[in-house]
């Protein structure tokens, strides 16, 4: 009777590379993001979801302008991090 074990990919719950989970927790972070962003807008009263509009583009043409990354945004320590290195 052998006693040793050989490991297998059944022995491994997820054969997925960490940097494919990692693209995939990115993209269902985004998705919730946007979906709760859409549904906050659509909260609003007509007259201001124009405005909201106009607050959504500020903030991502700020984040791309300062290299913020959209991860960042879903993520406070991220977040507080990336705005620390902005100069005031």
């Amino acid at each position: 009777m052998n006693s040793f074990f050989r490991p297998s990919l059944e022995s491994f719950p997820s054969a997925i590379p960490a940097e494919a989970e990692g693209q995939r927790t990115s993209a269902n972070l985004h998705e919730a993001i946007m979906d709760s962003v859409s549904s906050a807008r659509d909260s609003l009263p007509k007259e201001h979801r124009a405005h909201f509009e106009t607050l959504r583009q500020e903030i991502i043409d700020f984040t791309k302008a300062h290299g913020i990354s959209r991860e960042s945004l879903g993520k406070p320590d991220l977040l507080r991090k990336a705005t620390g290195k902005l100069s005031t």
